[in-house]
């Protein structure tokens, strides 16, 4: 029997390769954006071409300037003005307005200001000096219904809150309120020095007025005092400044001298009046001081207040008996007030018919 042939063996099935797979398409390489100008270095120059750019082809590319370039680097671009001011300044000149079709062809800028210094203030007359000083000091000065009118002459007046002179103020006076031993007596009376000195400044002659300006709660003592010092001073001739009552607002004066003890009367006599606790005692007099003058010397007092209407009768009475005379001599109390002593006054220096006596002098 033949030997049977061995069974082939079989080959082994070929594994399947894998499907390669397809590259991935490489990224775009990235354009490199130009870098952010230093704000120290100055832009390097950019290169110009060789050759002239082509006819499409932009003039930034081809000189290599970045589309996205800073505006800087672009160069400088003219700013575009309108046109509106130009056609406002045809129609305003049309209309006659050249000043301000310059205005606007200038673009219509404000020019600044130059600055100035404020305008000084007016200076004041000198009565409009005595009077704000008398504001100023609180100065309620007594009331009278007549008096002469304000005459421009050197003053001195305030009250509480502030004293001065036409010259300034006195060292240590800040004040009507006279301070203890800011007077002086002597053998011609009682003064001021610190007044006195300021007051020479001025150097006054005796016919030199010298205005005092004080409230009606003062008395006369303090009036002689200031007068006194006016005329060691140099000044002759006082007046006393008054608010007339009947023109509330309008100052005015009331002349007067001063009289020291001892002087002798003028050779065509004077009247003297003497001021009392029980009233006035009204007489005229020679040169001798013999009394010369008829009817009752006496003015009573009428209550406590003087009795003025039957001292006018009185002083008319003897003005029209002695037309001679000129000078009324008055020996006010010390401690007589202001506002009870300038009425008086008044009524010796002014009548119905105007000055009554030319002369008041009133005794230290």
């Amino acid at each position: 029997t033949p030997i049977a042939q061995p069974t082939p063996i079989a080959q082994p099935t070929p594994i399947a390769q894998p499907t390669p797979i397809a590259p991935r398409p490489a990224a775009p390489t990235p354009v490199a954006q130009p870098a952010p100008p230093s704000p120290f270095a100055q832009p390097a120059p950019v290169a110009q071409p060789a050759y002239p750019p082509a006819p499409d082809e932009p003039e930034e590319l081809s000189t290599g300037a970045s589309a996205f370039a800073p505006p800087d680097e672009l160069g400088p671009t003219a700013p575009r003005r309108s046109k509106l001011p130009i056609i406002i300044v045809l129609v305003v000149l049309l209309l006659g307005g050249g000043g301000v079709a310059a205005w606007l062809l200038l673009g219509g800028e404000e020019t600044p200001e130059t600055p100035t210094e404020p305008a000084p203030a007016p200076e004041l007359s000198w009565s409009e000096k005595l009077e704000k000083q008398l504001t100023d000091g609180q100065a309620s000065l007594p009331p009278v219904q007549a008096a002469a009118p304000l005459e421009e002459a050197p003053w001195i007046a305030g009250g509480p809150e502030g004293m001065s002179t036409s010259l300034g103020l006195v060292t240590g006076m800040p004040s009507t309120i006279i301070r203890e031993g800011a007077v002086v007596e002597d053998d011609q009376g009682a003064y001021i020095p610190a007044v006195q000195q300021k007051l020479a400044e001025g150097s006054p002659g005796a016919d030199t007025r010298l205005l005092i300006g004080l409230p009606k709660d003062l008395t006369v003592a303090d009036l002689r005092h200031l007068a006194d010092a006016g005329r060691r001073a140099g000044h002759g001739r006082f007046a006393l400044v008054v608010d007339q009552s009947d023109a509330p607002g309008q100052l005015g004066l009331l002349p007067f001298h001063l009289d020291a003890k001892g002087n002798a009367l003028p050779d065509k006599g004077a009247v003297v009046v003497r001021v009392g606790t029980l009233g006035l005692h009204v007489s005229a007099r020679d040169a001798e001081n013999a009394s010369i003058s008829e009817g009752e010397p006496q003015v009573p007092r009428a209550g406590e207040a003087l009795d003025l209407d039957a001292f006018t009768e009185r002083l008319a009475a003897l003005r029209e008996a002695h037309p001679d005379i000129e000078r009324v001599r008055i020996h006010p109390a010390p401690a007589m007030k202001l506002e009870e002593f300038a009425p008086l006054l008044s009524r010796v220096y002014l009548g119905k018919g105007g000055k009554r006596f030319a002369e008041i002098a009133i005794m230290q």
